[in-house]
């Protein structure tokens, strides 16, 4: 049995699965504090629900960059069956425990601090590991152009949800490095991985229980929705600018139910929470009664658990004509999968690969304007030039999208009036959710493209660690003492020489050490009792630093000057002149008195 065989058969059985890797644990990545659960935040809060339910808590770790982060965490953890809440912790500083884990996974694509941070140990000290969400906006594209700049390498990767948004990811990289060469400068191709691993879901929760199907029979006798009648579910965010507009729909839906006259009557489910709120609520709806009269529309709040949940089984036929670019894959077609429900779909982005045209559902074609008009690049300039706002832009990319309201008219003809075939369709559409889409099938394909990064890691013929590097490692936030250079009056140096200011230096070093504001040991690298020794040999009188460092021979010269400096800022030594002009090294006030009181 090949490895990937293996794999699936664990995947179906209640074997856990061994994922080593620390997952940098950002609350707002899995927990919809605000009831906004979808989108990146609905796939956050799957992932983190199959580390519960799949995955050996031993294997991996939660790397939180504050302890605060780990409340939020658990508590969303511990909402799951067989929540494992005690997971390893490590912080997200920690690059020795991240190099223990071998990969650290982010659940974003933006990688640059990660990478740059990983250098303080070494380049091959672990994998980083991010996945895709829209790379549609400035919030997005910037971050991954960085990718040509910062220190990935090709034991990294981004994790594509889809081979169309891989695609787009390319492109970008290509546009990014024409425009760098037009500038004289020639960088290579960005060495991070892009595996294409689609989102998961979880097949349990579409089951069709008796609960859940009476539930459903309660929903349809609520709506007087008929035996017969054929319920089309439309079920995500309501927003024409950002996700889809609901026009072509209504005018989809209209066409089909004018079409079968005396045929079972069509109903219309839109499920889900109106961006930008009460504005966009009316609009739609009163465009729901003007472009699809003929047919029923049933609203219902996304925020309410229980009917979404019972959407799912009262529906005969999913919905979703996505014509929006920050769509990079799509999970309401992945979910209607595992509920059993045939789809019917836009031909967009990652609905191309998750539903199977004449077996899972039935995919529209949809269409831009050809790019050399130029219709797109104003549309991209105006949004670049603060013209018009992100939700402008995406709107007006969406307004030059075309789906076949013709064709999607007589796919939703052919379903509804074909029992026998939906029956058909609906078998293969949760057998497919269970063998690709089921979250512990996904978490198997993520250890496998971890070991394979790790194998490229690995084969690096000289593993590199860095320790105590006098130059800074990202040239994008230099040295502070060099950049900044100008700012001060002097620098210390081995050939500085240092006096006691006061009798009681001893005492005062004693207080200093105890207040928490004067940032020992964080910029002091010497210990308290190096400090101590060191105001000792200077109360026995003036000293330069090159002596001094030889009577330290434990501390480096770097440790040595930050201990100097310290103490002089605390008044407890000074800096003596360096020549006997007291004139050329010191600025005089005695020609300028202090202002009177």
């Amino acid at each position: 049995m090949d490895s990937e065989a293996k794999d699936l058969t664990a995947c179906l059985s209640g074997e856990r699965l061994d994922l080593c890797c620390a997952i940098a644990a950002f609350p707002e990545a899995y927990v919809a504090v605000d009831d906004m659960k979808f989108g990146r935040r609905s796939a956050g809060a799957g992932f983190l629900e199959a580390l519960c339910r799949y995955v050996d808590k031993d294997g991996y770790a939660l790397a939180v960059a504050s302890e605060a982060d780990l409340h939020p965490i658990h508590f969303a953890m511990a909402q799951f069956r067989d929540s494992l809440p005690t997971a390893n912790t490590v912080a997200l500083s920690d690059q020795t425990a991240l190099a223990r884990f071998g990969t650290l996974y982010s659940p974003g694509p933006i990688l640059t601090n990660h990478a740059w941070a990983r250098r303080t140990r070494s380049d091959d000290a672990y994998s980083i590991v991010g996945v895709n969400h829209t790379v549609a906006t400035l919030q997005a594209t910037p971050s991954l152009c960085r990718y040509l700049l910062d220190p990935l390498q090709p034991w990294d990767a981004l994790i594509c949800t889809s081979q169309s948004v891989k695609s787009a990811i390319e492109t970008l990289f290509e546009s990014y490095l024409s425009y760098l060469n037009s500038r004289g400068i020639r960088a290579p191709r960005p060495p991070v991985q892009l595996p294409v691993i689609p989102l998961g879901v979880h097949c349990d929760h579409f089951d069709a229980t008796d609960e859940r199907q009476a539930a459903a029979r309660s929903f349809r006798k609520a709506r007087g929705i008929g035996e017969d009648d054929v319920v089309l579910l439309s079920l995500g965010r309501i927003d024409p600018a950002t996700k889809a507009h609901p026009v072509p729909l209504f005018l989809s839906v209209e066409r089909a139910q004018r079409e079968m006259v005396g045929d079972p009557k069509l109903h219309l489910a839109m499920v889900g929470t109106f961006l930008p709120a009460k504005a966009a609520e009316q609009e739609i709806v009163a465009a729901a009664r003007r472009y699809a009269p003929s047919v029923d529309v049933h609203w219902v709040d996304g925020k309410d658990a229980v009917l979404c949940q019972a959407s799912w089984q009262t529906a005969d036929i999913f919905l979703s004509l996505s014509d929006n670019i920050q769509e990079s894959f799509g999970l309401t077609p992945i979910e209607a999968m595992a509920a059993s429900l045939p789809s019917i779909v836009s031909d967009w982005n990652g609905y191309k690969e998750t539903v199977v045209h004449g077996e899972t559902g039935l995919r529209i074609p949809t269409g831009f304007p050809d790019a050399s008009f130029g219709l797109g690049a104003e549309l991209s300039n105006r949004y670049c030039g603060n013209q018009i706002s992100e939700a402008g832009y995406l709107h007006g990319v969406a307004q030059l999208t075309y789906v076949d309201v013709r064709k999607c008219g007589a796919a939703i003809v052919a379903l509804a009036r074909n029992h026998a075939l939906r029956h058909e369709m609906s078998q293969k559409c949760r057998a497919r959710a269970v063998q690709q889409y089921a979250w512990k099938v996904v978490l198997a394909q993520y250890r496998e493209a971890f070991d394979e990064l790790a194998a490229i890691r690995n084969s690096k013929s000289k593993p590199t660690v860095r320790s105590g590097l006098a130059e800074a490692l990202r040239p994008d936030h230099g040295d502070p003492l060099k950049m900044f250079g100008g700012y001060p009056t002097s620098t210390l140096s081995l050939t500085t020489r240092l006096s006691i200011t006061r009798s009681d230096a001893r005492e005062l070093l004693d207080s200093l050490l105890r207040q928490p504001m004067c940032g020992y040991p964080q910029c002091t690298r010497a210990d308290p009792d190096d400090l101590k020794y060191l105001v000792d040999v200077l109360m026995g009188g003036e000293v330069n630093i090159q002596d001094l460092s030889e009577r330290f021979p434990r501390l480096s010269r770097a440790e040595l000057l930050s201990a100097c400096v310290w103490l002089m800022k605390y008044d407890v030594v000074e800096a003596m002149p360096v020549s006997d002009d007291p004139e050329a090294d010191a600025i005089s006030f005695e020609d300028f008195p202090w202002p009177s009181a």
